[in-house]
């Protein structure tokens, strides 16, 4: 035979695909170091032959050469074998190649990959990994973190555990991928004997080549595809999924998404963070839209859901900042205060009329018999507020940038918590004669306001951090109803001048007044005996200007301790 036909036939051989397939049996009688020289100056992309598989011919191509010099070996007691990982210096490198993990060490197996076994930096660490057969167990993200340079990872097919196909990490049978790696850009094809993509198995990935998801799938993992770039401009999640976990897509580059009929589950913050995606309709398969699960997708305008959801999660649709509207159908029961906060291009909700918990008028969210205003769209500037309502909910108003002023009808008895928080341009507030309660953070961060008038003469309580922030207020009387005001509900208003404290207040507590530097009028209706009744944290009017309050029948002089 010549010598240029010998050379040929050869080659032909480090060049045939990876497989996980049944291998003949080997001819050489050596499975680590027959045919192949150290892969630090070759890579197994390039020398793709060197896998462990059955030539085209028959004869059994061996495992590569090991490179133990390239690990850090860590005797495991329980296993009473090594659990391997990469070393520092080979994670630092940027010319390494491929790295073939070794079958033992100082004659002791190796069986491990450590948990964390191959992160490296984006720019740095080998192009591919060869593990043997002994590895039976891959440590919890032994390769999310791995550098960008990987390209593949391949298994012997002695494996009993794990295998590989085209350069990807599966369970034996290959129904489960494990991991891509994060520097694969060729043909990314899926067996149709998957079932589940494990947590982080696309984790950061280039999905340039990716060819779908296979009908065989039923569950996407945690973080699957978090931070993936170049998704298909349609990606579609089969029928036959019925869970897609936490964080699944977060931060990926999807466009437009296809849910399957078949999912029941999403979880939270699935899709957090799509910032590309602009429409959605969820299948009436989904029971609940989990906490945050499209939190921050910026550029989503539609949203269509379908008979069957239940309930919609706090968060689900926060700072949703191009959506314009919501439908909300006859099947849900619950809905968080806190679902659609961060919404600020809102300008209506639109509930079924069947639906026999929730309403909507004049574009509001309310409960079914309009006792309790849920949310208001935080575009929306004006509106009647019916004569039913004595509630005020959690976050009705939450960042509402048209408001700047508000009467609370004298029918409400409870303003909930954050209901009016960070509206910028609010200037004018009427507390209605019924009002008992300004709950927690209720006029939060309102910078703009700056006339408080309160017609309550039922108002007990005024809740932690009401009124924090409000920089702009200068003057407040509260009713002598007034039994509580709540730490921190007025520090940080840097234009208050005077106060003024009803005589049935019996709580000041700690920092009420905290950073209120113009604050040098205080005024109690009650007498000095009845002060000295009041039970005053030390630090109630510490950061103020406060020095003397001022009481019906003389003035009593704070303590350095209660101002400073």
């Amino acid at each position: 035979m010549k010598k240029s036909t010998l050379t040929t036939l050869l080659g032909l051989l480090f060049v045939l695909p990876f497989s996980s397939c049944e291998a003949v049996p080997s001819t050489s009688g050596s499975s680590t170091e027959s045919l192949a020289s150290s892969t630090s100056g070759s890579s197994l992309e390039e020398s793709s032959s060197i896998d462990g598989t059955a030539s085209s011919s028959g004869v059994r191509i061996s495992d590569p050469k090991p490179t133990p010099e390239y690990f850090e070996f860590t005797l495991n007691d329980k296993t009473k074998a090594y659990d391997v990982a990469l070393s520092e210096d080979a994670c630092k490198s940027s010319y390494l190649l491929g790295v073939v993990i070794p079958e033992s060490y100082n004659g002791i197996p190796v069986t491990r990959i450590a948990k964390n076994g191959f992160c490296c930096e984006s720019s740095f660490g080998p192009t591919s990994v060869y593990i043997p057969k002994t590895i039976t167990h891959i440590g919890d993200k032994a390769f999310e973190d791995c550098s960008n340079r990987l390209t593949r990872i391949d298994v012997s097919p002695d494996n009993p555990n794990y295998s590989s196909d085209s350069g990807m990490l599966f369970n034996k049978d290959q129904t489960e991928l494990i991991r891509c790696p994060k520097g694969k850009v060729r043909e990314m094809a899926l067996p149709q004997t998957l079932l589940t993509l494990r947590d982080h198995s696309y984790y950061e990935c280039n999905l340039v080549n990716f060819r779908g998801l296979p009908d065989s799938l039923r569950t996407i993992g945690e973080s699957a595809f978090e931070l993936t770039r170049n998704m298909p401009s349609t990606f579609v999640i089969p029928d036959s999924v019925t869970r897609i976990a936490d964080y699944a897509f977060s931060g990926s580059s999807l466009t437009q998404l296809v849910l399957g009929k078949g999912v029941e589950t999403i979880g939270e913050y699935a899709f957090q963070n799509c910032a590309n995606l602009t429409e959605l309709e969820i299948p009436g398969s989904v029971k609940n839209i989990e906490k945050g699960t499209f939190d921050s997708c910026r550029s989503l305008r539609n949203v269509t859901t379908n008979s069957g959801l239940k309930a919609i999660r706090e968060l689900a649709f926060a700072n949703c900042t191009s959506l314009i509207s919501f439908t909300i159908s006859e099947t849900v029961s619950s809905i968080s205060t806190r679902a659609f906060i961060g919404c600020s291009s809102m300008e209506w909700f639109l509930v079924s009329p069947d639906n026999p918990h929730y309403c909507s008028l004049h574009d509001v969210l309310y409960n079914k018999d309009q006792t309790e205003l849920l949310r208001c769209p935080e575009n929306k500037k004006r509106l009647t507020i019916p004569g039913t309502v004595t509630t005020i909910g959690d976050y009705a108003f939450y960042a509402n940038k048209k408001l700047t002023y508000f009467v609370i009808p004298d029918t409400v008895t409870k303003v909930g918590e954050s209901a009016f928080r960070s509206c910028p341009f609010l200037k004018e507030v009427t507390i209605g004669q019924n009002v008992t309660v300004l709950d927690q953070n209720s006029f939060y961060g309102c910078e703009s306001l700056k006339t408080l008038t309160m017609k309550s003469d039922v108002l007990i309580e005024i809740g932690s951090e009401a009124f924090s922030g409000s920089r702009s207020l200068r003057s407040v009387i509260t009713p002598d109803s007034i039994a509580k005001i709540g730490t921190s509900a007025f520090s940080g208003c840097t234009s208050l001048e005077e106060f003024t404290l009803g005589s049935g207040a019996a709580y000041l507590y700690g920092n009420a007044f905290r950073g209120c530097n113009k604050l040098g009028t205080f005024n109690y209706n009650g007498t000095m005996n009845q002060w000295a009744n009041v039970r005053k944290y030390e630090s109630a009017f510490k950061g103020s200007s406060v020095r003397t309050i001022n009481c019906t029948d003389g003035h009593v002089s704070l303590s350095v301790t209660e101002y400073i």
